[in-house]
């Protein structure tokens, strides 16, 4: 399969494609879903990763009385990421050859092949995102509501974590218009010649 089936579909007047190729056609004028919160944890907290308790609908549930949002309008991505071996250290798992006998190998310990080794190799990644972009601070402020809750749980009692706290530069401002923040062409015509 290639991308001309993303032509085909969307080249297509068949009705029962309709959906795909509006699809397509937001992915193409680049109507993507909208960020609007992101929160990382360690790999002990995976308990609150779970899709039943991070979902849409538990945020929908702290939205405050005038936000208009629905859980339609809200996404979340669970992702867990690390080095391919979960919580261990892939390094301890490799074996090491010598450069003058090439039967001889041997582990290294990760602190004598770099000081820059991290501590964690996994973490989780929780993100919200908005169909609606006009919706994303009432999303934000209840999915941040949502969050406080396990700050003051049993889950954090086990953590190294002292709180869930929010990516500060998703942080939208609280009064005012909401940024306009889409890509803008710089616009060097009007330059002056300074000679």
């Amino acid at each position: 399969m290639t991308d001309e089936i993303v032509r085909d579909i969307a080249r297509s007047r068949e009705p029962e494609l309709e959906v795909a190729r509006t699809i397509i056609k937001r992915v193409q004028k680049r109507e993507l879903y909208k960020l609007v919160d992101e929160f990382i944890l360690p790999p002990d907290l995976s308990t609150i990763a779970d899709p039943h308790i991070m979902n849409a609908a538990k945020i929908t549930e702290f939205r405050s009385d005038n936000d208009d949002f629905s859980e339609r309008d809200v996404l979340v991505d669970i992702n867990r990421v690390h080095y391919g071996m979960k919580n261990h250290n892939p390094v301890e798992h490799i074996n090491f050859y010598s450069k003058y006998n090439g039967k001889d190998k041997f582990p290294i310990a990760s602190e004598l092949i770099s000081a820059c080794v991290p501590n964690k190799y996994e973490e989780l990644i929780i993100r919200v995102f908005t169909r609606d972009p006009a919706k994303s601070k009432q999303i934000q402020k209840a999915a941040r509501r949502f969050m406080g809750i396990f700050n003051s749980s049993p889950f954090m009692a086990s953590s190294p974590l002292k709180s869930i706290t929010p990516n500060r530069g998703l942080t939208l401002p609280d009064n005012g218009p909401e940024p306009d923040i889409k890509k803008r062409r710089l616009d060097f015509s009007a330059q002056t010649d300074h000679a």
